[in-house]
């Protein structure tokens, strides 16, 4: 049981790279120092002094991320009463937002918080703050309107912002295909514990990312779920 706590919680903190790098390190470390001449063990020990600055080279994506899933567990953004309440109807917007942009072939990318405050996001775009609905995002990622680029940041029961521009995930894991939405949907579900919703105009492919994580090909039925799921008490208790 501990071992697999361990794995579920290294998972999550997105640190497996790095444990598997310190796993094969020890491993071969031991193997020099038992089987191999003191003269190379030797060089090797001196090999181990540089470990750590390479350590930071190489896994510094993996090592930022999961700081910030760390933090998490220690900090949460502090709500007024009332303040940032979902409901069942949102997921119905949202769901039905993105069933429709699909049969348009027009892109989106929604962006939703939970528990960490998006406001820096928010201040990067264009100020909206109107309720969410499905009419509003519908002209919102209308190609002919003037705020269809970039994101938007709902906050509550809110659309807060849109034509926000974020980092993009550079992952080497990330498949070639995604493309700057993808990478952008990604990329704010790492930094903070937003979830987002991607339509790609491209394929036609319902996305949705959570903890850096991407899962395509959803239906409508699957995205509401994901959504409830995301939104549960429980789950943002957990993560």
């Amino acid at each position: 049981m501990a071992v697999y706590a361990g794995i579920k919680s290294l998972r999550r903190l997105g640190a497996e790279p790095i444990a598997v790098a310190f796993i094969v390190f020890t491993i071969t470390y031991w193997l020099f120092q038992r089987y191999v001449p003191s003269k190379l063990g030797n060089v090797f020990d001196g090999v181990l002094a540089y470990l750590p600055i390479f350590a930071l080279i190489v896994f510094q994506a993996e090592i930022r991320r999961a700081f910030k899933s760390l933090g998490r567990v220690f900090k949460r953004k502090q709500r007024l009463p009332g303040e940032g309440m979902y409901y069942e109807g949102m997921y119905d917007e949202i769901v039905l937002a993105a069933a429709t942009l699909v049969a348009r072939q027009t892109g989106a990318l929604i962006v939703i918080e939970r528990s960490e405050t998006l406001k820096p996001l928010v201040d990067r775009g264009v100020l909206v703050d109107a309720e969410l609905s499905y009419d509003l995002l519908i002209s919102i990622f209308d190609t002919a309107g003037p705020l269809h680029d970039g994101a938007v940041i709902i906050q509550g029961n809110r659309v807060a912002a849109a034509c926000v521009f974020g980092p993009l995930a550079l992952h080497p894991r990330i498949s070639r295909e995604l493309g700057t939405r993808h990478r952008a949907a990604i990329a704010f579900s790492e930094d903070t514990d937003a979830v987002a919703v991607v339509v790609s105009e491209e394929t036609g492919i319902i996305s949705f990312t959570q903890n850096g994580e991407i899962h395509r090909r959803l239906d409508a039925p699957k995205l509401r779920q994901a959504l409830r799921e995301a939104f549960s008490q429980k789950k943002v208790m957990e993560d």
